[in-house]
């Protein structure tokens, strides 16, 4: 069954205003919308694009906790990863890392070729040295030496290659250690 037409133009005016460039006109009408992962996701944008961004990280903290609000978070990373990886790192710390990971481990294999990727993508991985060893952080070294690989800096690149092939290494030595050690206990 079709719904009223003016229900769906009801539903559709914060995009439509978001997409012509009047946050402050979609911003009251998302406040009145039902919490759901795409209401919140438009908040966010509208948010972002009046710069009230002492708002922004507690709801992307609330987007992240809805049923489908991981895949409207993802969206947003993979649109705009600078604009929002900062106030997602504010609401959850470097978790933040696991969901931009989440969002564009296969994007960036599969987009590679397309034109501003690197652009794109790259400045959000510029703090990766800040994070604490882990296989976030290796991964996502990795795809920051493709990118830089591909922008021309292959001395960069390298280091994060190494860098994630260290972590790599590192991980694979203590699981062989365990092993051994759970071998030996047990004989």
């Amino acid at each position: 069954m079709r719904r009223p037409h003016h229900v769906t133009r009801r539903r559709a005016a914060p995009a439509l205003a978001l997409v012509v460039g009047r946050p402050s006109d979609a911003l009251p009408l998302l406040e009145r919308a039902p919490t759901t992962a795409a209401a919140l996701q438009l908040r966010v944008v509208a948010l972002a694009q009046l710069a009230r961004w002492d708002a922004v990280p507690e709801l992307l903290r609330a987007l992240r906790e809805l049923p489908s609000g991981p895949e409207a978070l993802h969206e947003l990373l993979r649109a705009q990863p600078s604009l929002y990886l900062p106030p997602l790192r504010v609401a959850v710390g470097d978790q933040a890392f696991d969901e931009l990971l989440a969002s564009w481990a296969d994007a960036h294999t599969g987009n590679q070729g397309v034109p501003g990727h690197v652009a794109l993508l790259l400045p959000a991985l510029a703090d990766l040295e800040a994070l604490p060893a882990s296989s976030t952080r290796a991964a996502l070294q990795a795809i920051r030496g493709d990118l830089r690989w591909r922008s021309g800096d292959a001395t960069t690149a390298r280091d994060d290659y190494e860098a994630a092939l260290e972590y790599a290494q590192s991980q694979a030595a203590a699981a062989s250690k365990d092993a051994a050690d759970r071998a030996a206990g047990a004989a």
